[in-house]
């Protein structure tokens, strides 16, 4: 028992086994709760909520909930949220909070739509391409799968053919079937939109195959996300494995209400045609090939044709393409709206070829 090492470890229980236990215990503070929601009213899930100037903080539930133990009453919550402005809130004996906050639109060019939800630009891992409307309307294009031409780095948009309208192929990550589809899932304002190039019906008949987009006036789209990665089949299963495009139209916006005009107005013609022979140079060239053979010259006198027809002349034309879009929008804290209204037209480059598209969207 001389041992000093021994002497401190008896004193210790003897110590433990006589004082109060509050003496030893540590305080556990005061605990408070409450619900987080956006301006609508809605919980917000995955808010953070701590304690200022502190590292103590917790994460709202699916609902909207916390619960969060503070040292003191003097305590002050900070209250943030991705694309909202921070609040700071003083506990001041309160046990329960209901907590709103506003949208920041100043920091919604750092939040991107990822199909279940938003992430930080600096926090999201999948392959993500935005497009912005500002890019979608540089050029004028019928449908907004020919506005993503060269806007989206790994994304190959190719158009099967130049009839107005017409249908574009799109791969994303390449080639992935041989015998099923290889195109996209389009996901517009949350509806599911297979792009399967099938024939579009026209009465009783079929009609010719048009771009499932060349609906939706590419002057109505705020923003387009394309899911490049495999991650994308965790959200919408095997209708993603070929990747997926967010479509995201326009809304109305908290403000005065704004009234806006937008058209355009352009030609369209043949780069270049075939340099072929008139009626009186192909009749000399029959009548030289039936010579070389030793046969009968079919044309008795190749220049009395003269130049004849040239059937290019005939089927093309310079085609006039035109876009009109009116639209007013506007709106208040409880109340926002956006009215909008189009006309577009494309005649083709062959005679009898056009598309035309009446829009109209609240």
């Amino acid at each position: 028992m001389n041992s000093p090492n021994m002497l401190a470890a008896l004193l210790m229980v003897v110590l433990c086994h006589f004082l109060p236990l509050n003496v030893i215990s540590q305080s556990t503070g005061n605990t408070v709760s409450g619900i987080v929601s956006n301006s609508t009213g809605a919980p917000l899930e995955g808010a953070t909520v701590g304690i200022k100037g502190s590292n103590n903080s917790v994460v709202t539930n699916s609902e909207g909930y916390f619960s969060l133990t503070i040292p003191s009453s003097n305590s002050v919550l900070l209250v943030s949220y991705v694309g909202y402005i921070s609040r700071e809130i003083p506990v001041d004996n309160k046990k329960e909070f209901s907590i709103r906050l506003n949208e920041d639109p100043g920091e919604l060019s750092n939040v991107v739509v990822i199909g279940y939800g938003t992430r930080k630009k600096s926090d999201l891992t999948g392959s993500v391409v935005s497009i912005k409307s500002e890019e979608l309307n540089a050029v004028p294009a019928t449908s907004l799968d020919q506005a993503m031409q060269g806007r989206a780095a790994g994304v190959q948009v190719t158009q099967i053919s130049g009839k107005p309208g017409a249908e574009t192929s799109i791969r994303i990550r390449g080639t992935s079937s041989i015998n099923a589809g290889n195109e996209p899932l389009y996901v517009i304002d949350g509806l599911l939109i297979n792009s399967d190039g099938g024939d579009v019906s026209v009465g009783g008949t079929r009609g010719p195959r048009i771009s499932p987009l060349s609906s939706i006036s590419p002057s109505d789209i705020e923003s387009i996300e394309i899911l490049k990665d495999a991650s994308a089949t965790a959200i919408y299963g095997s209708r993603g494995a070929n990747g997926v495009v967010l479509i995201t139209t326009k809304r109305g916006k908290i403000g005065r209400g704004t009234l806006s005009f937008e058209t355009y107005y352009g030609s369209q013609q043949v780069a270049g045609k075939l340099n072929l022979l008139n009626a009186a140079q192909f009749a000399n060239l029959v009548n030289e090939a039936k010579l070389n053979a030793n046969q009968t010259p079919v044309y008795v006198n190749p220049p009395n044709l003269g130049k004849g027809t040239d059937w290019q002349d005939e089927i093309y034309r310079t085609a006039p393409m035109a876009n009109y879009q009116l639209s007013f929008s506007g709106g208040d804290e409880k109340t926002k709206y956006s009215i909008s209204g189009s006309y577009f037209d494309q005649q083709g480059i062959i005679h009898n070829s056009d598309f035309k598209r009446y829009s109209f969207r609240t």
